[in-house]
């Protein structure tokens, strides 16, 4: 298997960083956890704030194709009610919920997502 790429390396490092220390994370841990120098970030980021948005795109993009790929078979099935889907361990473990949110939404260690199918009014 092929070695991620420095701006992968970076981001991967980023993310792990950024939950486990949020903004408080230092370009510097960053670069010594992804191998790569500081111009590198730089090079590809230009700002902390840019690395950081990079990141959550990047998780959101996978969290949105994981939201659509579950709510498929509804979709496919022509449900025309609104469906709220837990990503993440709410997926794996419906037992994880803390409480529940608004009408609709549910609140806990998953990200609620919604899927409104028919046609927008």
């Amino acid at each position: 298997m092929s070695r991620p790429n420095t701006k992968q390396r970076i981001q991967d490092a980023s993310e792990r960083l950024f939950a486990r220390k949020g903004y408080s994370a230092s370009i510097r841990d960053i670069s010594d956890m992804a191998g790569v120098n500081i111009a590198a970030i730089n090079y590809y980021f230009d700002t902390k704030e840019k690395l950081i948005q990079a990141v959550l795109e990047r998780r959101l993009a996978a969290l949105n194709e994981a939201c659509v790929e579950k709510l498929e078979p509804l979709h496919r099935a022509g449900m025309k009610e609104n469906h709220t889907l837990f990503l993440g361990s709410a997926l794996e473990s419906p037992s994880s919920f803390n409480s529940a949110g608004s009408a609709g939404e549910h609140r806990g260690r998953g990200l609620p997502c919604r899927h409104h199918s028919g046609s927008p009014d």
